[in-house]
């Protein structure tokens, strides 16, 4: 059920944690105004990993933020649309509501966990903060609570790490820590923007496979926002491509990889390393993502597009179900076309 605005109830298809509904998100700039987000809709259901994809500047965080209540201000604000979650609109909520929110049923795993943990506090300090402002924990219960979520990431002798500094810890060991600290009040949704991009390729892989584990043990939903699809490929279910702060195409992981049908996806996955690979260069789209602060006035990957029509430069394609469960905006949808 979701409760609107005018106080209308509407009824849901399917058990959707998360629904986010025409969502615009523009920062006023002395430059101009850039729509960093434009009209992005996309749901997520429980115990879902739906992979968001895309170029950086695709407008992949800044749709996170949005959710999270996040948006850097003054100059960042949201505009239209609705964003759902759990039958409500946050859009609606108070600062002090969302802050309520976030930590205890929404909460974020950042890109560097370097910068994201104070140099000042021991990692026990760190840890039990959600703890206690969220579930009221303290004395044995607190500590326990810390240890028990120490050893559910797999960090080694957590009675000695408890009282450490965020520099005694690898940087593997400090993602861990990040994830213990928002797994901590059992979420109903994390976001983890970019978790392994600061970690080498060897640890990357133990991260995502803890990731996996845990979500699978807790049920907890994720949105996966990444611009690697190796990654996506071995851990979402689901897959949202942003391009220009729009999304593009939307459908489950098997079918974006075996048959992509914009153009701009398929750029994406041809660019991608593959062992028995004959060609001497791997592919390339060519130009530049475009300036959200004077967009393209048609389709957004027109001046890229190698199929692109008159059309595409005119007007806007809206996203449309071309299959079950597959949305695409594009004039020209289909297999392989654009590579």
């Amino acid at each position: 059920m979701l409760k609107t605005k005018k106080g209308k109830v509407a009824e849901l298809a399917r058990d959707v944690l998360l629904k986010v509904e025409n969502l615009e998100t523009c920062f006023f700039t002395p430059k101009g105004v850039v729509r960093a987000v434009d009209r992005v809709s996309l749901e997520v259901d429980q115990g879902e990993i739906l992979g968001l994809v895309g170029e950086s500047g695709s407008g992949k965080t800044i749709t996170s933020l949005s959710v999270l209540g996040l948006v850097p201000k003054p100059a960042g604000k949201v505009v239209g649309g609705n964003i759902w979650f759990k039958g409500e609109d946050l859009l609606e909520k108070s600062e002090d509501q969302m802050r309520s929110l976030r930590g205890s049923q929404l909460t974020m795993i950042p890109q560097d966990p370097m910068t994201s943990l104070n140099p000042v506090f021991n990692l026990e300090n760190q840890l039990s903060e959600p703890l206690i402002l969220h579930q009221g924990l303290k004395g044995g219960k607190l500590r326990d609570r810390v240890i028990e979520m120490f050893k559910m990431v797999r960090i080694p002798s957590p009675l000695r790490r408890l009282k450490q500094y965020p520099h005694q810890f690898s940087g593997g060991m400090k993602q861990r820590a990040m994830i213990a600290m928002c797994l901590s009040c059992m979420p109903d949704l994390i976001i983890a923007d970019e978790p392994t991009t600061a970690l080498d390729v060897t640890i990357q892989a133990q991260i995502l496979k803890l990731l996996k584990e845990l979500q699978a043990k807790t049920r907890t939903a994720i949105i996966f926002i990444t611009h690697d699809l190796g990654v996506v490929a071995g851990l979402c279910t689901k897959v949202a491509v942003m391009y220009g702060g729009m999304i593009v195409e939307q459908a489950d992981v098997k079918s974006i990889f075996k048959s992509p049908l914009h153009p701009y996806t398929q750029g994406l996955i041809a660019s991608v390393p593959r062992l028995g690979r004959k060609k001497e260069r791997l592919f390339a789209i060519k130009g530049q993502p475009p300036n959200l602060l004077n967009p393209p006035s048609g389709c957004r990957f027109f001046p890229r597009c190698s199929i692109r029509v008159e059309k595409c430069g005119i007007s806007l394609p809206p996203i449309s179900e071309v299959e079950k469960g597959r949305l695409v905006r594009c004039f020209k949808p289909g297999p392989a076309l654009g590579i």
